[in-house]
């Protein structure tokens, strides 16, 4: 079979460039596997060379060692990537042009938007042809530097800056000038360079995002932290903060935290801002009739915010106990038990919702659209983890519980589809949990396990990754509202979009995980601390099978393999290879606007397949 020889030159590539390049350092870039206890020791200070310089600015520490007595004004960590991805028939071929739908999230290439609207084949063409096979090859890359700048020992400001954020290669062609083709460059395969990205002119982004900057001060009694900071917990089903080197998502908050220790235990208080809507200055001397049409929002100086009420407020509080790296090696190496835990407590309030981003400024009419949102939200997360020799297992556990109000107006973007204004509280009741385990052989190098995991579901079409889509979806649609007319509960939860689990089902053809429940036994093994080959085996279900397309419980099996290689000098290779076998959840479901022609074309999900190649340098 076709796939079976592409899985095996993938695996086949991997070892044979493995056997050229040298073994690499001990410590491994995020979302690398653990590598066998053996070769995963601590790694001594280096002691300074005689002659070295003491009073360097900017220092490359590949290591992370400490050098006693030296301050570096500057320090840099981070990581560059580049992936290259083929998808085969990514979109399931359930893409029905004629409804502009299909049930992937993943687009068919656009040449198939041009069969005829009714599906129907020409003379000269057999049934088939109107849903052809659709290959799909790309490329992107991330520069992500996270710069610290050590004020003193005690003081430090840190942030994260992306360079080129998942630009796809070949996106910015010198062919393409403010979004028309270039006078000098009239056809589009003789562009002979790359323009910058800008924002708005030739990309939806530019080419430098800075993503997070905060500060830290060391106390005798703990450690403040303020600014625009990454939030993580457990394992990262509520919060995540993204920082594998793998990861396309991350989460920040703005505000302040405060971390102290109460005898092995961490115990951190916070405070953060998690909306305001539009801000501006200036506006207070104009007549009153006119604003806010006439305030200033481009006006230098410190801006407010048009209305208080909006602002959402969240308190939270970290209980926690985590054992450092060299404390949990230790326990490992002398085959102790080391077990961590940890619980978030976090409350949300918001009074008014202006309905709006702090970007829109001069034409909004906030009068009209503030309605009265008054949500009290409480969220909370439960995290354990449990290590004895080689074997390891950790699970967390998340829930939203909280109620918040909608239709006060008919201007509320919240209030029901079909116009009617039906003032009520929403309560929601919405929880999550993911488990990881692995237990190792043969001195840790063969590691074998189980995860699994399961979000709470709500009755209707869809899954609710994705509600914004569609107001109000009907029976075998893909996705949308999941809050009925008539409603008072949301019970369906899901888990942050940087916690990943495969390379298809999950996370292209779904989006995410909510509404259902997946199983994942895994193996891996390691040939050295420098190469290494993982394979995995995912089910997924859902518990309410009015949540899918195909009207039935079972959406996918999928096996994913995987090989990665590093070396010293930072470099970092991962090859994979993922195949999905998608059942009858995946499939349209017959009536509806799906038609007999339609159905015997497109209504039934095929085999969807990836090869990708990564390649990184950490430094």
């Amino acid at each position: 079979m076709a796939w079976l020889r592409t899985f095996f030159y993938c695996i086949l590539l991997c070892v044979t460039t493995a056997t050229v390049l040298a073994e690499g350092k001990d410590s491994l870039p995020s979302g690398v596997p653990s590598l066998p206890p053996e070769e995963n020791k601590i790694i001594p200070n280096r002691t300074q060379e005689k002659g070295e310089e003491e009073t360097s600015i900017i220092h490359y520490d590949q290591n992370r060692e400490i050098r006693q007595g030296t301050l570096n004004a500057l320090e840099l960590s981070g990581y560059f990537r580049t992936r290259f991805s083929y998808f085969r028939d990514g979109h399931l071929r359930t893409y029905i042009p004629a409804l502009k739908r299909g049930t992937s999230m993943m687009m068919p290439n656009l040449s198939l938007l041009s069969i005829p609207a009714d599906g129907a084949a020409s003379d000269d063409q057999e049934k088939t042809d109107q849903n052809p096979p659709q290959n799909s090859f790309f490329g992107n890359m991330r520069l992500r530097v996270n710069p610290t700048i050590n004020v003193s020992e005690m003081v430090r400001i840190k942030g994260t800056i992306d360079v080129f954020d998942n630009l796809v290669l070949g996106s910015t062609p010198s062919y393409l000038m403010a979004g028309s083709p270039s006078p000098s460059t009239p056809v589009s395969f003789m562009s002979m360079s790359q323009n910058a990205p800008m924002g708005g002119i030739n990309s939806w982004q530019g080419a430098i995002s800075v993503k997070r900057a905060w500060a830290e001060a060391d106390f005798a009694i703990g450690e403040l932290r303020f600014g625009r900071m990454p939030m993580h917990f457990g394992l990262g089903i509520l919060y995540n903060a993204g920082n594998d080197i793998t990861s396309d998502y991350g989460d920040q908050v703005d505000g302040i935290s405060f971390t102290t220790r109460f005898f092995d235990h961490f115990v951190t208080p916070s405070y953060h801002l998690a909306y305001t809507g539009p801000a501006a200055r200036g506006g207070g001397l104009i007549d009153a009739n006119n604003f806010p049409s006439f305030y200033l929002p481009v006006e230098a100086g410190q801006r407010y915010p048009l209305e208080s009420g909006d602002i959402t407020h969240v308190f939270s509080l970290v209980f926690e106990r985590k054992e450092s790296d060299f404390i949990a090696a230790k326990k490992k190496e002398e085959g102790r038990v080391s077990f961590n835990y940890g619980i978030l407590a976090s409350y949300r309030r918001q009074f008014l919702d202006s309905q709006a981003y702090a970007f829109n400024n001069v034409n909004l009419n906030v009068q009209k659209d503030i309605v009265k949102r008054d949500s009290h939200v409480g969220l909370g997360s439960l995290w354990a983890e449990l290590s004895y020799g080689a074997f390891h297992i950790e699970a967390e556990a998340a829930g939203i519980f909280g109620k918040y109000q909608i239709g006060e107006k008919n201007t509320d973007l919240l209030a029901n589809a079909d116009g009617a204004v039906l003032k009520r509280n929403v309560w929601l009741l919405q929880g999550g949990l993911a488990l990881e385990s692995r237990y190792g052989f043969l001195n840790d190098r063969l590691q074998v396990g189980l995860n699994g995991g399961i979000a709470s579901w709500q009755n209707g079409p869809g899954f609710g990754l994705r509600e914004g889509v569609n107001n109000n979806p009907k029976p075998g649609e893909g996705d949308g509202r999941k809050l009925s007319n008539d409603s008072r509960f949301k019970t369906n939860f899901r888990f942050n979009p940087a916690y990943n689990v495969d390379l298809l089902l999950y996370r292209e053809v779904l989006g995410g995980i909510s509404g259902t429940f997946y199983i994942k036994p895994h193996v891996a093994y390691f040939f050295s601390r420098n190469f290494g080959v993982r394979g995995d085996v995912i089910a997924a279900m859902a518990p309410d099978k009015s949540n899918t397309t195909g009207n039935s419980n079972w959406l996918g099996i999928e096996a994913d393999a995987s090989s990665f290689l590093r070396t010293d000098n930072g470099f970092y290779f991962q090859l994979s290879y993922g195949i999905l076998f998608p059942l009858k959840g995946l499939n349209h479901r017959a009536g509806g606007d799906v038609n007999t022609q339609q159905l015997n074309i497109f209504g039934d999900a095929k085999i969807a397949q990836t090869v990708q190649a990564f390649l990184g340098v950490t430094f």
